[in-house]
């Protein structure tokens, strides 16, 4: 019960927030268009992080554990970090595409007007890429993968696991099914990868640190350019 309460919890989570945000964002902002207030969510993602961090630490704790332990490591597992980068943004860039293939069978469909966002959303992505890298992978590699394989079994544990990682992403790509299908798609496939890289290395600070150099990329970047145009 309580793995399966785990295993849901961020999937819940960012559901509840992306479907209840819109209404806030438009009230605060009434010139906010649907691209813009996607973009919203790595902001607020910061408070799923905040409360599936605390999560897991009050779980691991209930079994004698910390979080601190879990997120430890030497130098080398620093430098670890730096080196899987390029493995995980590889693997990331050839899900993505696959993704898309099986959505849109091509590319995705380009923006007309590009979205406005205020500067602070575009400074908070910053933040909200480390928070999420370790929450994420906190509760996905370092909590749930290692007891739900122990449960059904090493490889469906992990890619149970790795799914679920998939659908919580369903909540950024609410605008419509294609977006939902590469979104999942993508998301599923970069979870294996990760599942694969903490079977490597079984250390989690490595996955942490490359996780967030890919969201720094690939989400905090943008987002501050957005910001800024």
């Amino acid at each position: 019960m309580v793995l399966s309460g785990a295993l849901v919890l961020r999937l819940v989570l960012i559901l509840g927030c992306a479907l209840t945000a819109p209404a806030i964002i438009r009230a605060l902002d009434p010139a906010a268009t649907d691209a813009s207030i996607g973009l919203y969510g790595n902001a607020w993602v910061i408070l799923v992080d905040v409360v599936t961090i605390a999560v897991v630490a009050l779980l691991l704790r209930s079994e004698g554990l910390t979080l601190g332990r879990l997120l430890s490591g030497s130098p080398a597992d620093v430098g670890w970090g730096f080196l899987l980068f390029p493995i995980v943004a590889m693997a990331f860039f050839g899900a993505s595409f696959l993704g898309n293939l099986v959505a849109y069978q091509g590319p995705p469909p380009m923006l007309g007007e590009m979205p406005s966002i205020p500067l602070w959303v575009g400074i908070a992505a910053f933040p909200a890429a480390v928070t999420i890298a370790i929450a994420e992978e906190a509760l996905y590699r370092g909590y749930l993968q290692p007891r739900f394989e122990a449960w059904i079994g090493r490889w469906p544990g992990m890619l149970l696991v790795a799914l679920v990682f998939g659908l919580q992403h369903i909540g950024f790509a609410l605008g419509s099914p294609q977006a939902i299908v590469a979104k999942v798609i993508t998301t599923f496939i970069a979870g294996i990868v990760f599942g694969l890289l903490y079977w490597w290395r079984r250390n989690l600070l490595p996955l942490v640190i490359a996780h967030a150099m890919l969201d720094i990329v690939g989400l905090s970047i943008p987002t501050l350019m957005l910001a800024v145009g």
